[in-house]
């Protein structure tokens, strides 16, 4: 008798015990997947690769993904190494989207289908005290062969009111001498992958 209520003590001790490690197996999945999933998770994955490719520091102020693949993001700044103040602010872009391929994301892989950018402006600037000295001459990108990049990258790049802007700059004070307002798009060229072709709307 003992023995057999030793027995059931037994077998309802493993069995809380599978059900606890099921329920916590489960909290464990659901949890990756949101931090997998979510936009802060996937700009942290993805700006180490943005930043030694363009050659510059990248910060991104807001991110979030959706289940169908889209990750947006607000408010990214690409700047130039040794450039401080405006001067040193390439690229800003107020918004972006970026449609991603769901299933590549768990094999650590980052395949991009569609991209469209809203807002963004680009900037080129001299330093009066050296001429010749830009500054995107201080950006350091490293390139390789296409198929060899974790990220690809999409066909079309659709732009929507985009300035670029051609200065010149002493320290921080960044002065614009000229610049020009455009929409258009960004297709991949056929002849080399790792390269685009424009066509604008001005």
């Amino acid at each position: 008798m003992a023995e057999t209520t030793l027995n059931t003590t037994r077998r309802r001790r493993w069995v809380w015990w599978l059900l606890g490690a099921i329920v916590g197996l489960i909290v464990l999945v659901v949890l990756l997947w949101a931090i997998g999933t979510s936009g802060w998770f996937l700009a942290w994955m993805i700006r180490p690769e943005l930043e030694r490719r363009l050659g510059g520091s990248v910060a991104i102020r807001g991110a979030n993904f959706d289940a169908d693949g889209t990750f947006r993001f607000d408010e990214f700044v690409l700047r130039a190494p040794g450039v401080s103040g405006p001067p040193g602010e390439i690229l800003w872009i107020k918004q972006g989207r970026v449609l991603l391929k769901v299933n590549r994301l768990w094999r650590g892989e980052v395949e991009v289908l569609e991209a469209e950018v809203d807002q963004a402006v680009i900037r080129i600037s001299e330093n009066v005290a050296k001429i010749g000295d830009l500054n995107i001459g201080h950006l350091l990108p490293e390139w390789e062969s296409i198929d060899e990049m974790p990220v690809s990258l999409p066909d079309l790049v659709d732009i929507k009111d985009a300035t670029v802007q051609v200065g010149r700059h002493e320290g921080e004070v960044f002065e614009v001498v000229g610049e020009r307002r455009f929409s258009g798009q960004m297709m991949r060229s056929p002849t080399d992958q790792a390269q685009y072709d424009f066509q604008l709307d001005e």
